[in-house]
């Protein structure tokens, strides 16, 4: 893993190489601390260098490498992903001398830490804690307790894992809203603009739920309600934009690697079970739902990955296994794509895909995966 300070070979470093090296570990970890959470401040090409030559000095002395072949040194900058429960099984924090160590249950998603020691003077009570006996990283935190310096301490190799911890992010992941059941509706209306009168009941039921029930028991107060809604509906569907690009969020399944290709075949079979695609709106009382079909799904059948990476990736599979000896190779997508403006079908919307994003880990964010796999263009 790679830290985003790189070494800078600058005028001064002659100067002060004797010096950086009777620095120890800690000296190291508090420059790199505020490189990486305070860039912001380093406003001046003066301070750039200073930091950039102090970096220089603090080689890394420590390192672990994962059973899936990856290599972690101190001094390198690692990320925490989410924890699937709540609480964190593999990261602890120190807590006091009463009670040492506790589990982090706080969302650390997307945090970054500088590791300060691997596999060195550990307790056996963190050992017990993290359920492993090496693998241990130990991070330098900001935060400061009663006793000193603040550390979390991470079992690396169950955290990457489980996507405690982040391998890997999407530098040109997209920035699309997601289509919702509200959004599909107003685009199924503006495809059948000499429906839209008929829709409006179905609006006022999907979308105004306090309106609809005004009328419940009152035609004249539900004639009202409906004209109100038509008038809701039709300003709505105004503001359909057909270039406009959205995101849905899925599943899918990738296949063994085709080293010829250099990546993996993705299998799309849930896409297209009950033969219309995804529902993106569902049924609501007697208004059936709004399917959602891709014109070019075909078009999409390989994402390319490096074969360094990709081994890596069935290393990690494959220590998934169940308690039945199942690996699942699901993985997470988000299909960016456009609505097209034709009507298709009856109850259906058709959307050219742009490209679709595949992910190791679910999306807990909206928009957002982790672990990165590739993305299909």
């Amino acid at each position: 893993m790679n830290i985003d300070a790189q070494p800078f070979y600058g005028a001064f470093k002659k100067t002060f190489k004797n010096w950086l090296l009777l620095k120890n570990n800690y000296f190291c970890i508090k420059i790199l601390h505020y490189y990486n959470m305070k860039k912001k401040l380093l406003f001046s090409t003066s301070v750039a260098i200073a930091v950039a030559i102090l970096l220089n000095g603090c080689s890394p002395k420590l390192y672990e490498k994962t059973f899936d072949d990856l290599t972690f040194r101190t001094r390198d900058t690692i990320q925490l992903g989410y924890s699937e429960y709540g609480c964190y099984f593999h990261v602890a924090h120190w807590g006091s001398a009463n009670v040492p160590y506790t589990r982090s249950c706080s969302n650390l998603a997307f945090n970054r830490y500088v590791i300060w020691n691997i596999d060195e003077g550990f307790s056996n009570t963190l050992k017990q804690e993290l359920k492993t006996s090496d693998g241990i990283i130990a991070v330098y935190e900001k935060a400061s307790y009663s006793l000193g310096v603040g550390y979390t301490y991470i079992n690396v190799r169950e955290a990457l894992n489980s996507g405690e911890m982040v391998l890997k992010m999407n530098p040109n992941a997209s920035k699309n809203p997601l289509l919702t059941d509200k959004i599909a509706f107003l685009y199924y209306t503006k495809q059948r603009a000499n429906e839209a009168g008929s829709l409006a009941n179905e609006y006022l039921y999907r979308f105004q739920k306090e309106l609809y029930g005004k009328g419940s028991n009152d035609e004249f107060e539900r004639e009202k309600m409906l004209q109100t809604s038509n008038a809701l509906l039709r300003d709505e569907v105004q503001k359909v934009d057909f270039t406009q690009q959205y995101y849905i969020y899925t599943t899918m399944e990738f296949g063994e690697y085709n080293f010829a290709k250099k990546g993996f075949p993705i299998q799309k079979e849930a896409l297209q079970s009950d033969g219309s695609g995804l529902i993106i709106a569902n049924s609501e009382g007697q208004h059936p739902p709004i399917g959602l079909s891709f014109s070019n799904l075909k078009d999409f059948q390989l994402v390319s990955v490096p074969e360094g990476e990709a081994s890596q990736l069935i290393k990690r599979v494959k220590s998934r296994k169940d308690v039945l000896g199942n690996i699942s190779r699901k993985v997470y997508a988000i299909i960016n794509f456009e609505v097209s403006p034709s009507k298709v079908g009856e109850r259906e919307l058709q959307g050219r895909i742009v490209d679709i994003e595949l992910y190791e880990f679910p999306v807990k964010v909206q928009g957002m995966g982790y672990n990165w796999i590739g993305t299909m263009k």
